[in-house]
């Protein structure tokens, strides 16, 4: 255990019960696997580097990501990318480039079918959300959205203090 963490002198802000009701909530969140629901035959580790890969390529003027800058992104090996990229290109949702400079550069490029694929779960992502908020003021939607955009940020920050 690193020393961030093995600190038995560490003074907890809330009671303790309040923290295993959060992770119980995020469990639940992740048990509920809305993604599955709504893409069956993707992986979640396709759908993380397909998503990944349209994100690279939307945000740097049209490059496409490579393994290695892939790999960093989602924290996983190379390895573990070159693996999921082969159930990707048999999917035919993305395409694998080599470098022209350094062939054992692969950029992934996302292909038409891929694109639909992201817009497919994204409308349906939206329609679940819409039908789930139905329940919320559009108040406690702007709150909660606010609350989780800044735990988000914090958690970022506590993780990236912890590397």
């Amino acid at each position: 255990m690193n020393d961030k963490t093995d600190n038995a002198e560490y003074k907890f802000r809330l009671p303790k019960e309040k923290y295993h009701g959060f992770l119980k909530t995020s469990i639940e969140f992740i048990r509920l696997d809305a993604f599955s629901s709504i893409i069956k035959d993707v992986s979640r580790s396709e759908f993380m580097l397909l998503a990944q890969a349209m994100d690279y390529s939307c945000t740097h003027n049209g490059v496409h990501i490579t393994v290695a800058d892939a790999a960093e992104k989602l924290a996983v090996s190379s390895s573990a990318i070159s693996r999921t990229l082969g159930g990707l290109l048999e999917k035919d949702l993305v395409e694998r480039e080599f470098d022209k400079n350094d062939r054992r550069n692969v950029h992934i490029a996302v292909t038409d079918k891929g694109k639909q694929v992201l817009d497919y779960f994204i409308n349906e992502a939206f329609v679940m959300i819409d039908q789930a908020l139905k329940e919320f003021s559009d108040e406690e939607i702007e709150l909660m959205f606010e609350l989780q955009k800044r735990f988000i940020r914090s958690l970022s920050k506590v993780l990236n203090e912890r590397r």
